[in-house]
């Protein structure tokens, strides 16, 4: 039976990308494809998370970096899983995003196991401890806001522009209870996908939040004003005749 063949590109989601991985016993050529796309795609982004790992990890071999890249690209093309089904219903960053928190979580992975001797330099035999589940997904958690309150969020989210709107979101999903801050693979690629400074990134974000924050009180204001109003207005009277 011959293989089916896939168009591959800059456009294809990366949930495909990591699926035709996953299926390269089957399709070869088109899993080769796929991660060369990925490659294309996450080298810059994850190469700089690969150095800040290996610092954090404090690993003095000036190799290490590339040795952590270099297991991770490997892993990302014969390990290929980051994905769950629902997440085909992003939008191609969105899924970009969850494909390189799972990158980043795969090198600081290799990072440590380096660190503790797991891992020979050059040794390419994978010990799999992950057991990846994407902690960063772009599906909010269940809560209880009810439809009227969700409606108004959704409306007052149509006001911005996209990139405040993905900005927002995905400060929404993934910031630090305490902190206030993003995994740094995140926001690495906020700034790499809208080209803005740190400064200029924190500033968008603050200024999405004070938009969304003052339509949803102006709202909020104009209801309560209504509801008012209407307590107010007399019954009418029945006039007898």
């Amino acid at each position: 039976m011959k293989n089916l063949q896939f168009t591959i590109s800059s456009t294809t989601p990366a949930y495909e990308l990591f699926g035709h991985m996953r299926r390269r016993e089957k399709n070869p050529d088109t899993a080769k494809q796929a991660f060369g796309e990925a490659y294309r795609r996450y080298e810059k982004l994850l190469w700089y998370q690969c150095r800040k790992n290996c610092r954090y990890c404090n690993l003095q071999d000036v190799n290490a970096p590339e040795i952590v890249f270099e297991r991770t690209i490997s892993i990302m093309y014969n390990k290929a899983k980051p994905f769950k089904t629902e997440h085909a219903k992003l939008t191609i960053k969105a899924q970009d995003r969850i494909a390189l928190a799972y990158l980043g979580a795969v090198a600081l992975n290799e990072s440590k196991m380096i660190l503790r001797g797991m891992h020979n330099f050059g040794d390419f035999t994978y010990i799999d401890q992950l057991n990846f589940e994407p902690i960063y997904s772009d599906h909010d958690p269940p809560d209880t806001i009810d439809d009227s309150r969700r409606a108004l969020l959704e409306e007052a989210l149509e006001t911005l522009k996209p990139m405040e709107q993905d900005i927002l979101i995905t400060y929404r999903q993934h910031a630090d209870n305490v902190t206030g801050k993003i995994p740094e693979i995140y926001r690495q690629s906020l700034m790499h996908d809208y080209n803005l400074t740190d400064v200029a990134l924190r500033k968008t974000h603050e200024r999405a939040f004070k938009k969304i924050k003052s339509y949803i009180e102006s709202k909020n204001q104009s209801t309560h004003y209504e509801q008012k109003r209407t307590k107010r207005k007399r019954k009418p009277v029945n006039i007898r005749t």
